[in-house]
């Protein structure tokens, strides 16, 4: 028999611990300086309490800034489940190969997606997340492209053979880049 699964923290109790674990060493750094001032040069208690001042205002300013970076990245993270979710028509679409005729809802809602996210408000912060999202973009103006090539094409000639196996393998694109980058925000967000 499996030993039970040990309990785990939300990672919201995790990054207090965190925060507080930092505290906590700047606090020390503080008081070694103040300690280091008991000596008979009030100089060097001077000096240590300016470099002390000044480490604290960067080690505040750098964790707000990080604070910000995360909470900006989870937004976008749930702006795009939002926006192009996972049982959405447009997804839904994909899953099924071999159709001939995307239904305009769907090709619609990729198209807002690819729009809509082409901006500088719309990246991730984090690189491996920006990554994702580019790779996801490129997949879905590909199979937008070859959709647009197969409606215009003659249903009974070779070519179009060519471009439904074309544009099924640009759905099973889609599909798995919009999985990875799902995957990659849950684990790093």
């Amino acid at each position: 028999m499996a030993a039970p699964a040990r309990p785990t923290a939300p990672s919201s109790v995790l990054r207090c611990f965190a925060g507080l674990r930092r505290w906590l060493s700047l606090a020390v750094v503080v008081l070694a300086a103040y300690a280091a001032g008991a000596a008979p040069d009030r100089e060097a208690l001077h000096s240590a309490a300016a470099a002390a001042a000044i480490a604290f205002v960067a080690y505040v300013h750098q964790d707000r800034r990080t604070r910000l970076r995360a909470e900006h990245d989870r937004q976008l993270y749930r702006r795009f489940l939002h926006e192009l979710p996972a049982d959405g028509a447009a997804l839904r679409f994909l899953r099924r190969p071999g159709t001939d005729s995307a239904p305009r809802a769907a090709i619609e809602a990729l198209e807002r997606f690819l729009t809509g996210w082409h901006n500088v408000e719309s990246e991730f912060t984090n690189e491996y997340l920006g990554s994702h999202l580019r790779q996801l973009q490129r997949a879905i103006g590909v199979l937008l492209r070859l959709q647009a090539e197969q409606a215009q094409g003659a249903a009974a000639s070779a070519r179009h053979e060519v471009l439904r196996g074309r544009v099924a393998a640009a759905a099973a694109a889609v599909l798995l880049a919009h999985q990875e980058l799902v995957w990659q925000g849950r684990r790093l967000l």
